[in-house]
């Protein structure tokens, strides 16, 4: 599962929305078996997301919660694909160079 240079490019440029909140839940995500986030489809993290799910990176499934019918159509829920995670984390780096060593370190510390 690889990436076309214009894929990377879309997910790198998808990426600068991101805040460093959403960059640390992503990588807690990398590290985590079936991690899963929950965001409004306003967000950042909802256009990466669903970046990531149209080149078969996420997953975005049914919210199986008790919310009221009228939110559930305001948020969505996400999890990354585990074959993905090794080509996200070096896009990620490259994307946001500013951020890569707090991802290593998040990725490395195993009490997360």
């Amino acid at each position: 599962m690889a990436l076309s240079q214009e894929q990377k490019v879309s997910l790198i440029d998808a990426m600068k929305g991101l805040s460093a909140g959403d960059l640390s839940i992503i990588a807690v995500m990398l590290k985590t078996p079936d991690g899963q986030l929950r965001t409004t489809k306003t967000s950042a993290n909802f256009i990466f997301f669903s970046k990531l799910r149209e080149y078969g990176y996420s997953e975005q499934f049914p919210i199986d919660d008790d919310l009221p019918p009228a939110m559930l159509d305001k948020f969505a829920d996400f999890s990354i694909q585990e074959n993905a995670k090794p080509e996200l984390i070096l896009i990620l780096k490259q994307g946001r160079p500013e951020y890569a060593e707090a991802l290593q370190k998040t990725l490395d510390n195993p009490e997360i």
